[in-house]
């Protein structure tokens, strides 16, 4: 497959959705346009003749700014679809120890044992989208393009999960193609803090982004560890022995 059709320095766009707020659609959050018009302590916001009617208009122009930003997050998942559905395990498989459960809408693996959790089906190219949030001292991963037999970290990728805020980066900190290609910069945050990240596979191509920054871009045909990894594989999160969760995972399939 060729490389995207964008310049060589960015063949790929990455989202700059930050994991402070939720990833959910901002209409869910009426206090933004309340905070414009409603009187507090029974007190109008605005005083005099024309308070009134610029209330008024602070409030249309609040709605006009809400429903740009509406607009803006629908488009910017335009396309995906969820993984998890915030229930139970529908479309994935255990593999190894059952130590995953859902806790109110939160995807957790408990730590017990280990092995991992796959998705249903296998994917090519695809923008993969989820937080996470790992314990104190944990570790887990992220699987990507890997297969059932073997070891997934290795058959396919692994893009590595740990509690390392403020680590120096190497192949083997938060956000590396795991022993294979360490990240630019360690944007993993404290223990119990959640993590965006959005991980491309196009072709050769993979990139990796946490909360909101590009941290990895490689071209697997020119690494020497990545050259004969799988293209197509399955969907994984790993149990390392340690309590992680995540949220929101989606994925949009590519050509």
């Amino acid at each position: 497959m060729p490389v995207p059709s964008l310049p060589a320095s960015n063949p790929i766009q990455i989202s700059n959705h930050a994991s402070s707020t939720p990833l959910t659609p901002p209409h869910r959050h009426p206090i933004i346009v309340a905070n414009f018009v409603t009187p507090t302590n029974n007190r109008p916001l605005i005083k005099g003749k024309g308070g009134s009617k610029m209330r008024k208009v602070l409030g249309l122009l609040a709605i006009v700014a809400v429903s740009a930003v509406v607009a803006s997050f629908a488009q910017e998942e335009k396309g995906f679809v969820s993984l998890f559905n915030g229930k139970d395990l529908t479309g994935w498989h255990v593999m190894g120890t059952p130590s995953w459960k859902v806790e109110e809408g939160v995807l957790v693996c408990t730590g017990e044992g280990g092995g991992w959790l796959r998705s249903d089906k296998q994917y090519e190219n695809f923008v993969l989208r989820l937080e996470f949030r790992i314990s104190k001292g944990g570790n887990s991963g992220i699987f990507i393009r890997s297969a059932l037999e073997g070891n997934p970290a290795f058959t396919g990728m692994e893009v590595q999960i740990l509690d390392d805020y403020g680590r120096q980066p190497t192949p083997h900190t938060t956000g590396a193609i795991y022993d294979a290609v360490a990240p630019k910069k360690n944007m993993s945050k404290p223990a119990g803090e959640w993590n965006f990240v959005e991980i491309i596979c196009s072709g050769p191509w993979v990139v990796v982004a946490m909360n909101g920054e590009e941290i990895v871009r490689v071209n697997m045909d020119e690494h020497p560890k990545l050259k004969g990894r799988l293209r197509k594989g399955y969907i994984g999160l790993q149990n390392h022995g340690s309590r992680v969760e995540f949220r929101n995972i989606r994925i949009k399939e590519l050509p």
